[in-house]
């Protein structure tokens, strides 16, 4: 849920969103996100959030993606949405469906690693609690759900009514535990903790809580210098796994010339003053990187994609999404290359400038430089060779003749 903290319209809201939020405890995560802040504009931007207040429902499904919400915007019109996306991992125990399995099937799951967890009820679809609890526990517990007509299982566990929940140890030779609590979350949960691995380890450890993580070591200072993009797998490694935003600059380095290695040397400079401002206050989903290219040697090619000027310095701000959660879309900077100028147009494009920016959105792959084919590489290496040898054969043809002139 995508909201501004000054909105009358979501105020009038609100009574309906908590109470949503109440009746979801325990089934999905409902949460608010103010997109005025400014630390949070990154990821409104990613989501592509333009009016408020806006909601949208991230169901796990294909790619990740969320889906925007149109319904009413009453409690039971959310809460209904909500449940219908929620997915399970709960097995078929019985039954005709192609994924169902036998009771003893279903134990010899992951023998000896992981317990299991089995509902036995009368209703005609799972639970979404159920569903739910299984998407939590997932790698931690197996759930299985078995009609109450499913004689094996019925009376292989002893069900004398139902709903009945179950607990399987991993052991090949545990026997059930019945769960006497109420149909809960809170009281499932408290339950199911006592016997699911730990989070994070695969391997579960029976009537044990998982131990309490050791603390964390400080972390290192923050090192602004800036990596340099060499090659295609330094794009990759840096920009296109992942969801970072990406802020590469087009710079002119020619070693030779003590006058350029000191202007790149001030570029730089501006450009590890700005990477250590935004390390600080940058979100963790979509940090901001920055980078740079010698545009003399190499990232012509890249340029070109991202209609980068020929007129040195220039940067190109970009976001490509691995995961597919939202827009590939990209920013040109416009302007002399001073630190009080990149400082606002990088605030404007993640969101926390006057007004706001406007991105270019693109659907090709970024690349450094195009690889040239290997047999125009091997007709290149021929030519040159060929080039070679017939100025070495020339030279010594021009020397032959003028020692038989001297003779002469």
């Amino acid at each position: 849920m995508n909201i501004p903290q000054k909105n009358h319209t979501y105020t009038k809201q609100v009574p309906q969103y908590k109470k949503a939020a109440e009746k979801l405890k325990g089934l999905a995560k409902v949460v608010a996100i103010d997109c005025d802040d400014e630390k949070n504009r990154p990821v409104c931007g990613q989501y592509d959030i333009k009016g408020f207040p806006t909601i949208k429902l991230f169901s796990g499904g294909k790619k990740g993606l969320p889906e925007d919400y149109n319904g009413a915007r009453t409690a039971k019109d959310i809460v209904d949405a909500a449940i219908k996306k929620i997915r399970g991992n709960v097995i078929p125990i019985g039954g005709t469906s192609k994924k169902a399995v036998t009771y003893d099937e279903f134990l010899k799951k992951e023998t000896g690693k992981t317990p299991k967890v089995i509902l036995v009820s009368q209703k005609p679809s799972t639970p979404p609690l159920f569903k739910a609890l299984s998407a939590e526990y997932k790698g931690r517990l197996i759930f299985g759900e078995a009609k109450n007509t499913y004689r094996d299982a019925v009376e292989k566990l002893g069900v004398d009514s139902v709903p009945a929940v179950y607990l399987v140890g991993k052991e090949e030779d545990a026997k059930p535990v019945r769960y006497e609590g109420a149909m809960k979350y809170a009281a499932l949960t408290e339950f199911l903790d006592k016997y699911a691995a730990p989070k994070g380890d695969g391997k579960a450890k029976s009537g044990q809580k998982a131990k309490e993580s050791k603390p964390k070591k400080p972390a290192a200072p923050f090192n602004a210098t800036l990596p340099e993009l060499k090659t295609q797998s330094d794009l990759e490694n840096l920009c296109l796994k992942t969801n970072s935003v990406c802020a590469v600059s087009f710079l002119a380095l020619e070693p030779e010339y003590e006058e350029s290695v000191k202007v790149h040397k001030q570029y730089l400079s501006i450009l590890e003053s700005l990477n250590a401002k935004y390390h600080e206050k940058q979100d963790d989903a979509s940090p901001l990187v920055f980078s740079w290219v010698n545009a003399i040697e190499r990232g012509r090619n890249l340029m070109r994609q991202f209609d980068v000027s020929d007129m040195l310095p220039g940067m190109v701000v970009f976001v490509n999404n691995a995961n597919g959660s939202g827009r590939k879309v990209y920013r040109l900077f416009m302007g002399a290359f001073e630190e009080k100028a990149l400082d606002k147009f990088l605030k404007e494009t993640l969101g926390g400038g006057a007004g706001r920016a406007k991105y270019i959105p693109y659907d090709f792959v970024p690349t450094l430089d195009k690889e040239k084919k290997v047999k125009e590489k091997v007709e290149e290496k021929v030519e040159e060779v060929v080039k070679k040898v017939k100025e070495t054969v020339e030279e010594k043809v021009n020397k032959a003749e003028e020692k038989v002139k001297d003779e002469l």
